[in-house]
């Protein structure tokens, strides 16, 4: 019965076992249910026959429709009636960790661009967004200001102050609940120059062996962010369906999707920057089966 109605209403035939979940209820609403027994004979009346340990009519049970997986039953000693005093309300999600690795990958006098990798734990309900803020640390008393909440794992902080500290943190935030802030050292907008290079440390021989489906990484350094350009041979490397390169952030790869003999040789790659050039040439070889080749 919906206490609200007051409406009693048949939810079920008969059923052989003791147990019967009850669909279509309206959440935050209060019912009240009633049991007969039947058998070949008539059917007992409803309500039911008191307890046996006592005459007179039985006391109703309110039993208030929660988030099934949020709250288990209970049994109460001797079998008496009792009610949950626990509130109401939509099933609370756990805090999630907070993003890993945030790093500062590009500096000018009035922005700063961040990125970071998502967290471990998600809290058991999905990242939904990232919260960056920013702290103008050369002012006196200054507080955290929010800059801009986004489903990315990257993002480009404007409108900042030339040659004034600033340092930024993120959260990370699911349907319920936001992390604790993961934050930067502290940095100086103005303009950053570091020489372009390239970590070398993936050519492990004189002669790399190619594989099918085989991904050769190099990673990249510098600031502003170096320009990338593959060479094979003495020319400038043309894309083939065979053989392409990606390049994203401080990541250059040179992805062999189907190798065939004529894909080996010398390759060359040359990455620049306003304040410097760096080149590195690497020789490959057709093998057989996949791989991936990285730092």
């Amino acid at each position: 019965m919906d206490l609200k109605t007051k409406n009693w209403k048949k939810v079920s035939g008969a059923v052989r076992k003791t147990t019967f979940k009850i669909p279509k209820l309206i959440p935050f609403n209060e019912y009240q249910f009633c049991v007969s027994a039947q058998n070949i004979h008539p059917r007992a009346a409803c309500p039911c026959a008191g307890p046996r340990d006592h005459q007179g009519e039985p006391e109703a049970a309110l039993v208030p429709a929660r988030e099934r997986r949020r709250l288990r039953d209970r049994r109460l000693p001797g079998g008496e009636e009792g009610e949950d005093q626990r509130a109401l309300g939509a099933p609370e999600q756990d805090q999630p960790d907070p993003p890993k690795k945030v790093d500062i990958t590009e500096i000018t006098p009035i922005t700063v661009s961040l990125a970071w990798v998502k967290p471990d734990y998600d809290g058991g309900s999905r990242i939904t967004s990232y919260v960056v803020e920013k702290l103008r640390t050369s002012v006196e008393d200054a507080q955290w200001e929010r800059c801009t909440v986004l489903s990315l794992t990257r993002c480009t902080v404007t409108d900042l102050v030339p040659h004034e500290e600033y340092r930024f943190r993120v959260s990370a935030q699911n349907y319920g609940a936001i992390s604790e802030p993961r934050e930067t050292t502290a940095v100086v907008c103005k303009e950053q120059i570091v020489p372009a290079s390239i970590d070398l440390s993936a050519v492990t021989s004189d002669v790399l062996i190619l594989k099918e489906g085989q991904d050769f990484i190099l990673k990249l350094h510098g600031m502003p962010t170096p320009a990338v350009t593959w060479y094979k041979g003495l020319g400038v490397f043309r894309e083939t369906i065979r053989v392409v390169t990606k390049t994203v952030g401080g990541v250059t790869q040179l992805i062999f999707r189907k190798c065939e003999k004529v894909d080996g040789g010398t390759y060359t790659v040359v990455v620049a920057n306003p304040a410097g050039k760096q080149t590195a040439e690497i020789q490959f070889r057709v093998g057989l089966g996949k791989d991936t080749v990285n730092t």
